[in-house]
């Protein structure tokens, strides 16, 4: 009796290591990265409708969730690279993938773009640019989404470790159970 005692108290108490681990890694880390790409998706389009809307009107006003925008994409991509070692190796890759595209998306479109309009002083409706940058804001958006599949996948997996922890413990308790009726 004895030995299945202390048996017991192992098996529960690394049952109960493996539950709390899979739910600090689902809770700590990827629901709250998870959380970090869509505010960063947010945050760039937010600056592309700032560009867009500068560029059909003209009013500088249009600029401000451009700017706010960038802020919010720094603020996302810290945040993330804070626990990228903790996701798959292909979210490190990914967020690399997504940032240099961001990049290339304001150099090639949104900065020329508003350059144009701020001086000319008037809007870019009619521009070969336009289509040039809705392509490349495109092309963004699906390395966002690949990000986003990323780190759901790796969600799906710590949820199902999670769950088997669950089980093992239940399993652990039933066997007390049994063993000390």
């Amino acid at each position: 009796l004895l030995l299945f005692s202390v048996a017991a108290m192992v098996a529960g108490g690394l049952a109960l290591l493996g539950l709390h681990d899979n739910r600090d890694r689902v809770v700590g880390t990827i629901d709250p990265a998870r959380l970090q790409v869509q505010r960063l998706d947010t945050a760039l389009v937010d600056q592309e409708t700032g560009v867009r809307g500068y560029a059909l009107s003209g009013q500088k006003d249009f600029l401000a969730p451009y700017y706010q925008g960038m802020a919010e994409e720094r603020n996302a991509i810290r945040a993330l690279q804070a626990v990228i070692g903790q996701l798959p190796p292909s979210a490190a890759a990914d967020l690399k993938s997504v940032t240099a595209q961001a990049r290339a998306w304001r150099a090639h479109y949104a900065q020329p773009t508003i350059s144009q309009v701020s001086q000319t002083g008037k809007p870019a409706v009619s521009s070969p640019d336009i289509l040039t940058g809705k392509t490349d804001f495109d092309s963004l958006r699906a390395k966002i989404s690949t990000l986003q599949g990323d780190i759901t996948g790796a969600r799906a997996q710590a949820v199902a470790a999670l769950n088997d922890s669950a089980t093992v413990l239940d399993g652990v308790f039933i066997a007390v159970a049994i063993g000390l009726a």
